[in-house]
């Protein structure tokens, strides 16, 4: 059968750090497969929570190469909308987690899943096609949209789970992702690729020193690194 430990107000003590955070999430890290651990209290620590960001960033690492061939295959415009919509429904599903560590896991993994065809990927596919000059900048001021959203949702995000408690703060998070959806269905359009002769053409491009010496690629850097 399946053990359960219950850790009554653990939080309330890794809070006022009676206890080394690290010791209590190594152990909780290496415990049995069989052994569920719940822990009560409010106000947890971020690194209780924080080995959910692992599978969040696991399931991007793995998911984003796939969507990358969606939107080559069929564009921005058809995989862009369904990856937004799917994002969001996962989202959602958060506020459901409850009782096994194991669905809050799941939860952001399946968040990484869906949520790995949206964000930078979709926009450098919508920019690249229209932008040979400048592109570098044009990729920086569409990157400064997340930017801007990493700047906002923290002052606001507060106040709405103060009011509506955590499950309100997730569906304030996927109510705000949804508006992406009718944008890139509506106002994204994407360059029609021209046709090209049966001939074998020479694919050209920059070496990485070359790319180094270009204002495009430390505009595009730059961008990166505020986002």
């Amino acid at each position: 059968g399946e053990a359960q430990v219950l850790a009554d107000e653990l939080n309330i003590v890794l809070r006022y750090d009676y206890l080394p955070i690290e010791e209590i999430v190594a152990t909780l890290q290496a415990r049995r497969p069989d052994l569920h651990v719940i822990v009560t209290g409010r106000n947890a620590k971020d690194g209780l929570i924080a080995i959910a960001a692992t599978f969040y960033t696991g399931a991007l690492f793995f998911c984003m190469p796939w969507f990358g061939r969606l939107y080559d295959r069929y564009g921005v415009r058809k995989v862009g909308p369904i990856a937004v919509i799917g994002h969001v429904v996962a989202v959602l599903g958060l506020t459901q987690i409850g009782g096994s560590i194991w669905t809050l896991y799941a939860g952001y993994a399946l968040v990484g899943t869906l949520g790995a065809g949206t964000g930078y990927l979709a926009y450098s596919k919508a920019v690249t096609t229209w932008f040979d000059r400048g592109r570098g900048m044009a990729l920086a001021m569409t990157m400064l949209g997340p930017t801007l959203a990493a700047t906002i949702i923290p002052l606001t995000l507060p106040g709405i789970i103060e009011v509506y408690g955590w499950r309100g703060g997730y569906v304030a998070v996927a109510l705000a992702g949804l508006v992406a959806a009718p944008l890139m269905l509506f106002l994204v359009k994407e360059r029609p690729v021209p046709q090209t002769s049966t001939t074998k053409t020479e694919v050209t491009g920059f070496s990485l020193r070359q790319a180094l010496r270009k204002r495009q690629f430390w505009h595009l850097a730059a961008g990166l690194g505020l986002s």
